[in-house]
């Protein structure tokens, strides 16, 4: 009703001219949205495209931290066996050396010990020689009554 009494029914020329722009402005709104319809279905690929491809990218990722754990956990064992081994061989060349070390400890006292002999008899002679050569050339009944058996005359035996 209102259409009518402002001029505007259907068979009003303003109806008329609405009719043959209203299927120009169709056929653009039809144009338009055909163009939006490609432009949504390219999108769409695009996005189908990416996100195979996400999925593929997280996929490597897991494999990849796959790998990489079960790297790290082989090299964390390699790493652990050669402690181990190092270990050990640093507990064995450590007791080698304090049985070597305590080898050379008690040389070290047997040899202070013979040096202190050796010293002592070297300070007896010394003493000795000195009291022989004070009486070179005096009494040889002196002599025949010290004690060393350097200074005996060895007996010869008889065949």
């Amino acid at each position: 009703y209102q259409r009518r009494v402002h001029g505007e029914g259907i068979d009003s020329p303003n109806s008329q001219m609405m009719n043959s722009s209203s299927f120009g402005s169709v056929a653009c709104l039809k144009s338009k949205l055909a163009s939006l319809e490609e432009e949504i279905a390219k999108l769409q690929q695009t996005f189908d495209f990416y996100k195979k491809e996400f999925s593929l990218i997280q996929s490597e990722k897991r494999s990849l931290d796959e790998v990489l754990d079960t790297k790290k956990k082989e090299t964390a064992m390699g790493l652990n066996s050669s402690l181990f081994k190092v270990e050990d061989e640093l507990k064995r060349h450590s007791a080698h050396q304090k049985a070597e070390n305590s080898r050379l400890q008690q040389q070290i006292i047997g040899l202070k010990g013979e040096k202190t002999t050796i010293s002592e008899i070297v300070f007896k002679l010394d003493a000795e020689t000195n009291e022989l050569e004070s009486h070179v050339g005096h009494d040889d009944d002196y002599l025949k009554q010290l004690p060393y058996h350097f200074l005996k005359k060895k007996k010869k035996k008889k065949k």
